[in-house]
This record gives structure tokens, sequence and C-alpha cells, in this order.
């Protein structure tokens, strides 16, 4: 596919770490593949497409956003600058535990990012944008560090699939996070487009020919599996809260007596193996709920709070544990 693209060098990685998940191939990243066992179905229809500017007709071809992403570079549509998409999914998207759907874009490395914003609709009028964070600082950049960017399609390569929770939007009330039927992508313009804060979003600009955000397919994710907790015994007097984790990913591990009252934290932990665990002293309370969230990095600007919980464990009296149950909100 052809792009020409005018702007500064790239730096190198190690100067632009940023607060986010990390590319493809880190540890704690957040993208899907094409591949993955998670992708249930895709697109169903386009409700609308309205390119922008410097897209030519070879380029415009709707039908690319149907159908599975990652089977080439080159079967993609181009909303070019400043344009947009609607795809309809029918049946509609489900708020599960976890991810709900991933957008594809086709950059071909991990740094070409070309970006573009997201918003939902259960009815196709009324639409709900995620909050979205960006912190590149290069007025014309040809490299963007996926650790740069939050609640923006795009931030991964192509075959690869950048996730969003509907559960970031539970506190649109006209939103049926049940029934979920329309998503919109709006390119992103560098150097002009605003992200949640007001804040410049800087990606490559300008292209020509396929300028823009180009769009390789959405996939609808299947629930994410409930994490495997254990409680077991641990030094003196207390126990050890053991579960099932993925390496580079913060977990929040929470307490409280007994399911009516708040939840209090007892740790965040950055898990660096296939197994992690906390120490969880028992001070002679007779019974005790734990609980164990995936804590996505908050967009910092915003403090905005995204977990769902995983799992949750009860402690009887003679620290025997028993799973109570697995998911939530």
């Amino acid at each position: 596919m052809k792009k020409f693209f005018y702007g500064a060098l790239a730096l190198p990685a190690f100067l632009m770490a940023g607060p986010y998940a990390p590319s493809d191939n880190i540890a704690g990243t957040e993208a899907i593949s094409f591949t993955s066992d998670r992708v249930m179905r895709w697109a169903t229809a386009v409700e609308q497409y309205s390119p922008g500017e410097e897209v030519d007709l070879r380029w415009q071809d709707t039908d690319q956003a149907l159908g599975p992403a990652g089977t080439s570079a080159l079967d993609v549509v181009s909303l070019g600058r400043g344009g947009e998409i609607i795809l309809e999914f029918d049946p509609p998207i489900q708020d599960v535990i976890g991810d709900d759907f991933a957008v594809f874009e086709n950059s071909f490395n991990r740094t070409f990012l070309e970006l573009a914003f997201v918003e939902v609709s259960s009815d196709g009028v009324h639409f709900f944008r995620f909050q979205n964070d960006s912190q590149t600082e290069m007025a014309t950049s040809s490299s963007v560090d996926a650790t740069n960017i939050a609640g923006l399609a795009g931030k991964y390569r192509g075959s690869f699939g950048t996730p969003f929770d509907l559960f970031d939007l539970r506190d649109e009330p006209e939103l049926d996070r049940a029934a979920v039927r329309f998503v919109r992508l709006i390119d992103v313009v560098g150097g002009t487009s605003l992200d949640s804060s007001g804040e410049v979003i800087y990606d490559p600009f300008p292209t020509f020919g396929s300028a823009g955000f180009d769009l390789d397919g959405i996939a609808v994710l299947s629930a994410e599996k409930p994490v495997s907790a254990r409680l077991v015994a641990g030094a003196d007097t207390g126990l050890e809260l053991q579960w099932n984790s993925q390496e580079g990913v913060d977990y929040l591990i929470q307490y409280t007596p007994t399911l009516n009252n708040d939840w209090n934290t007892l740790a965040q932990i950055r898990a660096n193996d296939i197994i992690s665990a906390q120490e969880v002293v028992t001070d002679g309370v007779p019974q005790r709920f734990y609980r164990i969230s995936r804590k996505k990095r908050d967009l910092i600007t915003h403090s905005v709070a995204r977990e769902r919980t995983l799992g949750v464990l009860s402690r009887a009296g003679n620290n025997n544990a028993r799973s109570l149950r697995n998911g939530g909100t």
C-alpha cells in the first residue's frame, strides 16, 4: 500500500517510554491478535462512510472493513484526513468480563501508528466516545510509541487489534451496554485533533493517497476467562493469596469483612510471572473476602479507574479458603 510521509526522524524507543500498555511484543501488552481464541465474530455491515481528504478510490472499498482482519495489509478502507466510518453489528456487542471488541489497523511496524477516535452507540443516534490520552510530544512524528497512547484505535501494528471495554462507559445512562449495535471511528488528524484533556494528538502527518486511519476490521470478543485464584497457608499467622497472572499486567487486591461492605485496597501488584502471590494477615478476623481485579493503566490526565473484578475468594475462620465466585463488575 502506498504511503507518503514527511516528518522527523524517529527517536530511540528508550527515550519515548510512556505510562500505558506497550507494543504487542512486550510483556504487559493489551494487543489482541486476529487469531486470538477470544475473537468470536466481525462487523456485519457498514452503516456510513464519509472519507476525508487524500484517499484514492482504490482505498475507499468499504467491504474491506467487514470480515476477518489480518489477512492482508492491502485489504483495508482508508478514512482520509478527519474522515469517519460507522460499522454495524448484528447481533450487538455486549459488555462482558474484560474487553468487548478490538479495532484493527494495518500499520506495517510498531511505531508508524495512525490513530482514530472510537465511539459506540446502541441506537445509531447517540454516540459515546472512549476517553483517550496522547503523550506524544513531537510536532511532526513518524514514530509513535504505544506506551504514550490510550483509548485510541491504531495503537498496535497490523494483525493486532486495540481492545475496548464497554464497562469504561458505565456512567453513560443513554448507552445500553448490553446491546451496542454501532461503532464509529473518526480519523485523528495529527497536530490538530485533541485528546480528552484538550492536548494535541500527534501521529504521522501528512500522508497521501491513503491518508489517515486504515481500517482492517473490528472483532467482537468473548468474555475474558476468570482468574484462577486460591488461598494457601502462608508464613506465621497469615495466608498467601495466589493467582494465575499475565506478566507485566497490574492487579488490584482488595478485601472486605462481608460482601455488603465497601472493598478496601490491600495491594497493587505488577505481575512478573505467570503466578503471582500476596501475603494476607488474618489478625484474628473470623471471615474475610478477597477479590482480584485486573487493572488497566489509568488515563493519568483524567484519573479514570479502569478495572474489572476477575475473582472473589472467601476465608472462613479456620483458615480454610473456598472459591466464592468469579467475574463481576
